[in-house]
Parts: C-alpha cells; sequence; structure tokens
C-alpha cells in the first residue's frame, strides 16, 4: 500500500536527483567552456604564426609542414565548433 510515508520518501528522492543531475549539467557546461577557451587560444596562435609566416616569406623559420599543421588545427577547431552547436541543439531535444 502506498502511504503518505512512502510519497514523501519518493518526492525526497526526486528532489535529490533534480540537485544531482542540475550539478553534473553544471559541472559539463563548465568543462564544455574550458576546451572551447583552449581550442580558441589553439587558433589564434595558430592564425598569429601563419601571419608571421606571411610577412616574413621567405625568411620564415617555419617548414611547410609546421605551416600546414597550424592550418589543420584552425581548420580542425572551426569544424569543431560548428559540430557543438549542433550537438548543443540535439541534447536540448
Amino acid at each position: 500500500m502506498f502511504t503518505k510515508k512512502h510519497f514523501f520518501i519518493l518526492f525526497c528522492n526526486i528532489i535529490e536527483l533534480c540537485a544531482v543531475n542540475a550539478l553534473v549539467i553544471n559541472i559539463l557546461s563548465n568543462m564544455q567552456l574550458t576546451g572551447v577557451d583552449i581550442m580558441s587560444k589553439t587558433v589564434v596562435t595558430a592564425k598569429y604564426k601563419l601571419s608571421q609566416h606571411k610577412v616574413e616569406g621567405q625568411n620564415s623559420n617555419l617548414t611547410i609542414f609546421q605551416v600546414a599543421k597550424l592550418m589543420d588545427a584552425i581548420k580542425r577547431c572551426e569544424e569543431s565548433d560548428s559540430t557543438q552547436e549542433t550537438s548543443i541543439y540535439f541534447s536540448l531535444n
């Protein structure tokens, strides 16, 4: 038989789970923001190095492989930015 005591225990468990869920969502959001910060710093640094390479021309110390790696880093970060925006909308459903 379902009594007031059972209802109260169930209600308390639901409230506790909601609080834990909110905490986990907050932690995941902070982790995602940290990842975005790291990625944006990577892109800024890569773009700066490429601009310096362009200015220096043949006097640049970068090899073609280093330039390609910098370009790949920029492309990868831009692609993951668009993927993250899409995944946020799917997780809300």
